[in-house]
């Protein structure tokens, strides 16, 4: 999977110029923007929603954490959850605390601590 790194080697420019072209940003000429667009291309470039969370420092990102998942009342739960945040411009994860301590969602918890 190709960086932004492998685009700015690719286009010849700078990263922060690739990472300006690739946002639309106008400090960036039209030519420049063209041949970053066209390396984004060739490499089958895609931008990484995780790298671009870590920078802004929000993630849009709701974790729903339920001790079970399963069941007509949690299944119509979720995806009323899930509509909600996708009209809000949220993503969802749904996941179950069951297995305790030892669950992936309470580990999760715990690291954001």
């Amino acid at each position: 999977m190709a960086t932004i790194k492998d685009v700015a080697k690719l286009a010849g420019v700078a990263l922060s110029t690739a990472s300006y072209a690739l946002s639309g940003d106008s400090k960036v000429s039209a030519k420049t923007k063209a041949k970053v667009l066209e390396a984004a291309r060739e490499l089958n470039y895609r931008k990484n929603g995780f790298a671009m969370d870590l920078k802004r420092s929000r993630t849009n990102t709701i974790a729903l954490i339920l001790t079970d998942l399963s069941g007509p009342y949690y299944s119509e739960l979720i995806r009323s959850v899930q509509d909600v945040a996708l009209a809000n411009g949220y993503d969802l994860i749904a996941c179950s605390s069951m297995g305790g301590r030892d669950s992936t969602a309470v580990r999760f918890l715990r690291e954001k601590e």
